[in-house]
């Protein structure tokens, strides 16, 4: 795949629901809109649409999307991810207010407002999956992606919600993490999915998609200078931030949790080559290694 059509491929897909909205009650309408994550700086779109662009690679000839299709492809994932995010977000929020701690927790007004908004958003996440240009049977596996993937949320917000799990040194209890990595897990798998991608390949994207989230959400965003770690991470992945412009100088240092995440990712990568179908020297996949040192080293 040329370069010139890599950077086509990156390009993120509008959401095709302006349209509804207006058709929102007014308490609901704002929360869909503002829980909905940028594409360009939302670490799960990324993961999608890299993992669409380097599974593709890796996808038998007879069953991938021409480079003219891939683009078609991953805009309703994408949108479906992007979606599913901010679905994620107000759950979060409904459990633990800023969806850190439980000081600010939502009145019950606010409370129905915000199930409301992340149901319309999970609904909308599965709607996307359907305008997939792809096989009958092919669509039946992004729904089952999709529904392993919520299925999964929901565990992780019942963790989330017990009074007994308790939070890291950062704030957020392990199940909130949780529910954020397996976010990133679902967003790489459909991602891959998309494009016919070999079951070997998807397993070690899924990996790499979950560790390198455990990574960015324990990383502690008082490093960060322009942006917090997942968004600067996003950039790298699509390419769109220099190697200079990551860092203000100084090398940032990182915990032991951190660290073992890193570590798992980079050994994903190793596997990823290993499934075959995948060339380690790819700007793809280049950016993929280059995220489990960026933004957390200097190199």
């Amino acid at each position: 795949m040329s370069e010139h059509s890599t950077d086509q491929h990156r390009r993120i897909a509008h959401l095709n629901t302006h349209s509804r909205w207006s058709e929102l009650a007014p308490s609901v309408q704002p929360l869909v809109t503002e829980s909905i994550p940028a594409r360009v700086e939302s670490f799960p779109a990324a993961l999608c649409t890299i993992a669409g662009e380097i599974g593709s690679d890796a996808a038998d000839e007879y069953v991938r999307p021409t480079n003219d299709d891939l683009e078609d492809v991953l805009e309703p994932v994408v949108t479906a991810v992007t979606l599913l995010e901010g679905y994620v977000t107000l759950r979060l929020a409904v459990l633990h207010g800023d969806g850190k701690t439980t000081a600010d927790t939502p009145n019950a007004s606010d409370r129905d407002a915000m199930l409301l908004a992340s149901d319309y958003l999970h609904a909308g996440s599965y709607a996307a999956v359907a305008e997939t240009p792809v096989s009958d049977q092919r669509r039946l596996e992004l729904y089952r992606v999709s529904i392993g993937g919520s299925s999964e949320l929901s565990h992780r917000f019942l963790g989330a919600s017990d009074a007994t799990s308790a939070p890291d040194e950062d704030g957020d209890t392990v199940d909130a993490l949780e529910a954020r990595a397996s976010l990133a897990e679902t967003a790489g798998v459909i991602g891959a999915t998309a494009v016919g991608t070999p079951t070997e390949t998807r397993t070690a994207l899924r990996r790499y998609s979950h560790a390198m989230m455990s990574a960015l959400v324990r990383h502690s965003e008082a490093t960060a200078v322009d942006a917090d770690p997942k968004t600067r991470a996003a950039r790298v992945l699509f390419g769109t931030t220099q190697r200079g412009n990551v860092y203000d100088g100084a090398e940032t240092t990182v915990s032991p949790a951190v660290e073992d995440a890193l570590e798992a990712a980079r050994e994903s990568l190793g596997s990823l080559v290993d499934s075959g179908g995948i060339d380690a020297t790819s700007p793809a996949f280049t950016r993929l290694e280059r995220a489990t040192h960026l933004p957390f080293h200097r190199d």
